[in-house]
C-alpha cells in the first residue's frame, strides 16, 4: 500500500501543478473578459506527454458558457508551460500520454 500511495500521491501532485499553471493564465483571462462571461461550464480533455508538452486538446462539453469563454479557455491551456512528469509517474502511465479532464466553471 505504501508504494501505491506514493505513486498516486505523485500523480496527484503533477496534476495539481498542471492545474495551477493553467489556472493562473485562465483567471487573468476571466478578469480581462469579465463583461463577456455567461454562467456555465466547459470541460476539456488534455493529453500531455512525459516531457510536459500538450499533444492533444479536445472540448468535451460546453454548457451555458459562450464561445468567447471557450476561446480564452483553450488559449490559456495553450499558453501554459506545463511541468514534465516525475519519473515514477511517467513509469506508471500507460502509453506515452497522460490524460486529464479539466472542468472550468463560470459563476
Amino acid at each position: 500500500y505504501e508504494i501505491a500511495s506514493c505513486l498516486v500521491g505523485s500523480e496527484m501532485c503533477i496534476r495539481d501543478r498542471i492545474y495551477r499553471r493553467i489556472a493562473r493564465i485562465w483567471y487573468a483571462a476571466c478578469d480581462e473578459h469579465r463583461g463577456d462571461i455567461i454562467p456555465g461550464t466547459i470541460v476539456i480533455s488534455l493529453r500531455i506527454d512525459k516531457r510536459g508538452y500538450l499533444r492533444n486538446m479536445q472540448l468535451m462539453s460546453r454548457r451555458g458558457a459562450g464561445a468567447i469563454q471557450q476561446s480564452f479557455t483553450l488559449g490559456a491551456i495553450r499558453r501554459a508551460t506545463l511541468p514534465p512528469m516525475p519519473s515514477n509517474v511517467a513509469a506508471d502511465v500507460v502509453g506515452d500520454l497522460m490524460e486529464l479532464l479539466i472542468e472550468f466553471n463560470f459563476d
